[in-house]
């Protein structure tokens, strides 16, 4: 690799990581001008109640959090043993299989792969649990 390709992907990957940063801040300047303008609207005594009834202007933040809190334990309960059996699979069927000096490379891949499963099994039974207590 020369140094132009390096200084261009550097380039490349400095511009890449200014327009996450500058996306970052745009939603957070959003949520925030958007969240000021909701407080300046109720009184905020109203968000100490205990239930959340938008519709009687009861705007109760810890229902809120209270089942922001259940459904991210019961995701971690659901997702947790799967994504670390998926892990645990992948990582002793590639020592087993794999001798080679050259499949360092290849066990790290397959390791990030079992680290994706499991934050897909955490983002499902986020999913799974959320809609299922919309209906209780």
């Amino acid at each position: 690799m020369d140094a132009f390709s390096l200084s261009h992907w550097i380039i490349l990957f400095l511009a890449a990581a200014g327009l996450a940063i500058l996306i970052s801040i745009l939603i957070v300047l959003s949520l925030a001008s958007e969240a000021v303008l909701f407080l300046t609207k109720i009184d905020l005594g109203q968000l100490t109640s205990l239930t959340w009834q938008p519709r009687a202007d009861d705007w109760g933040i810890i229902a809120l959090i209270a089942g922001t809190v259940q459904v991210a334990l019961i995701a971690m309960l659901i997702a947790t043993p799967l994504g670390l059996g998926a892990a645990i699979y992948v990582a002793f069927w590639l020592f087993e299989e794999d001798s080679r000096k050259d499949a360092y490379f290849d066990r790290e891949i397959y390791a990030l792969l079992a680290g994706l499963a499991f934050l897909s099994a955490a983002g499902f039974a986020s999913l799974i649990v959320r809609l299922s207590l919309i209906h209780i």
